[in-house]
């Protein structure tokens, strides 16, 4: 039985380039706008893999990302983002923190051309790259050879851009090595089996090819609906602000963790996008890093608030505090990637 230095001694210098050793291999991750999302996940969304984020109308997927733009913009890092829905606006996205100035916009949907424009993309450098969406996607068979659209009664070949999804993700994972490359898709009812599902769509295919899955959904009822004051004139009224948003892990090959979660999704206001307050009071409580005293009163580092909406805007508005917190969180709720040595007996 050979040892594994006699076995790279006996390799030639062509064959030791084709690989490195296990203990050589960093995963390098670009965090989401969720603190409880990027701690089940290990740090966040992992580079050189593809993400698919799903779910129901309305679940702010677009937003959630976007915002995770605005954000690692701040960074240095770029970001590329194809709308195949024409949907993008940028006095929203400015909102959430992008800067629309250095974000590449594009607003093709012919599998071909988006496919060659993210591959030049993830070959030039770029750090983040969201395809939104995938259930928009057009086939080959849509389009003459001038590249003028056909005649509806001609478009009409079955399983045609599933296949061609397939290929354009096998492409770009191909070539892909440091870029997050996000899908964004919608709910697709799956009629199989003894009852009705959901499934997202682009085909199994597109499906195989995730590295990460998680799933969004957010009710539409007003009674689910987060409430505050906004203004309107000379006056206050109450109305819906927001959503409470659930997230589900539903494939991660990258450590094998699953989970759920949820976080607030503000809509209208001054500050738009994941409560960020709101998320680390909860995940404070729940780690014991924040105490929580009866039904509204909070200890936050010493400070008593009552009130959760207050104990959310008090996290935001007071420097040091989200970083204290995300810290404290992050130490009591990260797994130790050492092996833990057993004492003899």
């Amino acid at each position: 039985m050979a040892t594994i230095e006699e076995v790279l001694a006996r390799l030639d210098k062509e064959t030791l380039k084709q690989f490195r050793m296990g203990s050589d291999i960093e995963r390098k991750f670009i965090p989401t706008p969720s603190v409880g999302l990027n701690l089940l996940l290990g740090g966040g969304i992992s580079r050189g893999h593809q993400t698919t984020f799903w779910g129901n109308e309305s679940a702010g997927k677009s937003t959630f990302l976007l915002e995770m733009i605005g954000q690692q913009q701040k960074n240095g890092l770029s970001a590329g983002y194809v709308d195949t829905e024409k949907t993008f606006d940028k006095r929203w996205a400015r909102q959430l923190g992008v800067d629309t100035d250095a974000l590449m916009v594009s607003h093709k949907s012919n599998i071909a051309d988006v496919t060659d424009l993210i591959v030049t993309w993830i070959n030039s450098g770029v750090d983040i790259v969201v395809l939104d969406t995938v259930s928009n996607m057009k086939p080959k068979s849509f389009y003459e050879k001038d590249g003028t659209l056909k005649k509806f009664e001609e478009t009409g070949q079955i399983g045609q851009q599933a296949r061609e999804l397939g290929q354009m993700c096998r492409m770009i994972q191909g070539e892909n090595w440091e870029t997050a490359f996000i899908c964004i898709s919608q709910v697709r009812m799956d009629l199989g089996g003894f009852k009705p599902g959901e499934k997202a769509s682009g085909g199994k295919e597109v499906g195989h090819l995730d590295s990460l899955r998680v799933k969004l959904t957010s009710s539409k009822s007003d009674k689910q609906a987060i409430k505050g004051t906004v203004q309107r004139g000379d006056i206050l009224v109450e109305e819906s602000i927001g959503r409470v948003v659930k997230w589900q892990i539903n494939k991660n090959k990258i450590n094998g963790r699953y989970g759920v979660g949820e976080y607030d999704l503000i809509t209208q206001g001054p500050r738009v996008g994941l409560s960020l307050g709101a998320e680390l009071r909860d995940y404070g409580v729940l780690t014991g890093v924040i105490e929580k005293v009866g039904l509204s009163r909070y200890v936050i580092n010493g400070n008593s608030i009552n009130g959760k909406d207050n104990a959310a805007k008090y996290i935001l508005e007071n420097d040091g505090i989200p970083e204290f917190l995300t810290t404290e969180i992050e130490r009591t709720l990260t797994v130790s990637s050492e092996p833990v040595e057993l004492e003899d007996e």
